[in-house]
């Protein structure tokens, strides 16, 4: 039966999100640490079917074929890494947007 392949919408909209969040930690130097007692920041993500956690860091990782993230989260038993080809799309605009803005030192 005919059907619209979302697919392409959903990595464009994920490819969107990841330069976004690139675009932020390089203006924080790379990477950033979120603290989860203040400001906790949450992940849904493909496990053994959906998961989630709170993300504790975020950093830019260079691979061959361009900048991506790594995702450094905890969850109730361990702390890990995530890749962001395991986030569900509509997630790296959460991390992205609880970074502040970069303050300039005089």
């Amino acid at each position: 039966m005919y059907h619209t392949d979302i697919k392409p919408i959903i990595d464009a909209v994920r490819n969107i999100e990841k330069a976004d969040l690139v675009r932020a930690l390089e203006a924080h130097g790379g990477s950033y640490t979120f603290n989860p007692e203040t400001n906790p920041v949450g992940v849904v993500f493909q496990g053994i079917g959906a998961e989630s956690a709170l993300v504790l860091r975020a950093r830019i990782k260079e691979k061959p074929d361009g900048k991506d993230v790594e995702l450094i989260v905890e969850d109730a038993v361990d702390d890990y890494t995530v890749e962001t080809s395991l986030v569900y799309a509509g997630q790296l605009s959460g991390i992205t947007a609880a970074i502040p803005e970069p303050t300039e030192k005089s």
